[in-house]
């Protein structure tokens, strides 16, 4: 049940973003695109979070390498999430002279990714606290 809630989150944070960004891209395959890779990217950051906390709670993970294992994560998913979008948009629509700089848009996903794990980190372990939706 857990399984399904997270999916529905995630799904429903793609749909409400492509829609509220639906205007930035020049069709919906872009938009939908580009909002799937930001939500995995994130996702990959979510998940790995909680596992890494599994492991520093544990014992097995320093205080100072879960920071640099998470530092690690989110610098290679940003990046691999921005080369992505940037792939797909030229090769949807082409070449845009008006894209931010690379620079940029790193900064602005990494941004994003980080407001995720923050805010998806926290709901689910309320949910997990709470007890919600978990069959014995």
């Amino acid at each position: 049940m857990k399984v399904a809630l997270h999916l529905f989150v995630w799904i429903t944070l793609i749909g409400v973003y492509s829609f509220i960004f639906r205007a930035n891209h020049p069709s919906i395959t872009v938009d939908l695109i580009s909002t799937s890779f930001l939500m995995f990217g994130s996702s990959i950051a979510v998940y790995t979070n909680l596992l890494l906390k599994a492991q520093k709670c544990s014992g097995k993970l320093t205080t100072t390498n879960y920071i640099l294992a998470m530092a690690f994560v989110l610098l290679i998913t940003t990046i691999s999430v921005v080369l992505s979008i940037q792939l797909v948009y030229d090769s949807l629509v082409g070449p845009n002279p008006l894209r931010f700089s690379l620079l940029t848009n790193l900064v602005l996903d990494f941004v994003w990714i980080i407001f995720h794990l923050a805010l998806l980190s926290w709901l689910f372990s309320f949910i997990n606290k709470k007890r919600l939706f978990i069959v014995n």
